[in-house]
C-alpha cells in the first residue's frame, strides 16, 4: 500500500515525464522546421535572452534569416539526425502509447483519483496536431518522424547530386542529370519497396550490413 506521500511522489514524477516530453518534441519540430526552410541541409537559430529572467532559450529560425546578426547555421549530418530518431522519437513512440494505457485503466483511477488521471490524459491530448487515436503527443512523434524520413531522403538526393558532379568529368551535364535521377529513383525504390532500412545502414545509421543494397554501395 502506498503512502499519500508516496503517490504525490509518482505524479509528481508523470508530470515532469510529460512536461519533458513536450519541450523535447517542440523543440525538434522546430528545428524540423527550420531544417526544412533550408532545404534539410542546416539549421537557423539564435539565442534569446528573457530580459526579466535572463533565462537563455535557443530560437529556430526560418532560412530567410540566413545573414542576420547573431544567428547560428548548423549543418545536418546523417549521425544527428539519426540520434534524434532513435533516441529521441523512438523512445518516445515507445513510451507515451504505454503512459496513456496506464494513466486511462482503473487501476491508475483508484491509486490516485480521478482529478489526476483527467489532468495528465489531458496533458497527453493536449498538442496541437490532428489526432486520429486520441492521443496527441503520439500523433506528434509520428509527424516528426516522417519529417525525419524526408530529412534523410533530401540528404541523400544531396549527396549523390555533389557525388556524381564531382566524380563523373566524362559524362556531360544532361547525362549527369539523368544518372543523378536514376540513382536517387533506385535507392528510393529500395527503401521504399525492397530493403527496409537498407539506406540507414549504408548511411552508417544502422548495425545490419547484410543487405544486398549495402554490397552493392
Amino acid at each position: 500500500m502506498y503512502t499519500p506521500e508516496e503517490l504525490n511522489a509518482n505524479l509528481e514524477l508523470i508530470r515532469g515525464f510529460v512536461s519533458q516530453a513536450k519541450d523535447e518534441l517542440y523543440d525538434i519540430a522546430e528545428r524540423f522546421t527550420s531544417m526544412e526552410s533550408a532545404k534539410w541541409a542546416y539549421y537557423i537559430s539564435k539565442e534569446v535572452v528573457n530580459p526579466v529572467t535572463g533565462e537563455t532559450t535557443t530560437e529556430y529560425l526560418d532560412a530567410s534569416h540566413v545573414g542576420d546578426p547573431d544567428v547560428t547555421i548548423t549543418e545536418i549530418d546523417f549521425k544527428e539526425l539519426s540520434d534524434i530518431n532513435q533516441n529521441i522519437l523512438g523512445f518516445y513512440d515507445k513510451t507515451i502509447k504505454s503512459l496513456y494505457d496506464a494513466i486511462r485503466s482503473p487501476q491508475f483511477k483508484n491509486l490516485y483519483g480521478e482529478d489526476a488521471q483527467q489532468e495528465l490524459l489531458a496533458e497527453l491530448t493536449s498538442v496541437n496536431t490532428v489526432s486520429t487515436g486520441g492521443i496527441r503527443m503520439l500523433d506528434m512523434v509520428t509527424n516528426l518522424k516522417a519529417c525525419y524520413d524526408d530529412a534523410i531522403t533530401e540528404r541523400l538526393h544531396q549527396f549523390v547530386n555533389k557525388y556524381v558532379r564531382e566524380n563523373t568529368p566524362g559524362l556531360s551535364d544532361e547525362k549527369k542529370e539523368k544518372l543523378i535521377y536514376s540513382i536517387n529513383t533506385w535507392l528510393e525504390n529500395q527503401n521504399a519497396f525492397g530493403d527496409i532500412g537498407a539506406i540507414e545502414t549504408w548511411l552508417g545509421l544502422a548495425s545490419n550490413s547484410k543487405s544486398s543494397l549495402i554490397r552493392l554501395m
